[in-house]
């Protein structure tokens, strides 16, 4: 596969995976969790482990905005406490340009469209199932969320 994603999240001071593997979660007491959403396209850095955020407010943006663009729309999502945006643009013959911009640098990586929708709705799955999972402090969006994630066409069964 040649978009690759996956969710680090803050826990004891450090940044460590979010998957089905992490045994344990230890989240500060906050209205939203610290991490970050690494991206790679053919094995090159779109997002790296440096562009800490809101990663919980900016994975509701981030699925938002991905059903959007699956049906047809070019979509920007702003990162919600530093200035950066991820943009998802359609080319022609299925592709699709991914940009992310902020302080002055872009970065463009070009993949297949369906392929990142895939992407990202595999991960997107993964970091809602386990928040629910390790979480102490559930939110209730979560469990919507990750039902409207299995929902969408776009899911990899």
């Amino acid at each position: 596969m040649d978009v690759r994603i996956w969710t680090l999240v803050e826990s004891k001071g450090e940044l460590v995976r979010l998957d089905d593997n992490t045994p344990e979660l230890r989240l500060r007491r906050a209205e939203h969790y610290d991490g970050a959403l690494v991206v790679q396209v053919k094995d090159r850095p779109l997002i790296d482990e440096t562009t800490v955020c809101d990663i919980d407010w900016f994975w509701g943006s981030l699925w938002r905005d991905t059903k959007e663009f699956a049906n047809g729309s070019d979509v920007v999502t702003w990162l919600p406490d530093i200035p950066y945006e991820l943009a998802f643009t359609h080319l022609t013959e299925g592709n699709a340009r991914i940009s992310f911009s902020g302080r002055g640098t872009t970065v463009q990586r070009f993949c297949g469209a369906r392929e990142l929708v895939e992407a990202i709705t595999a991960e997107a799955d993964s970091y809602y199932r386990n928040m629910i999972r390790l979480a102490k402090k559930q939110q209730r969006i979560w469990v919507d969320t990750l039902d409207d994630i299995r929902a969408f066409p776009g899911h990899p069964r």
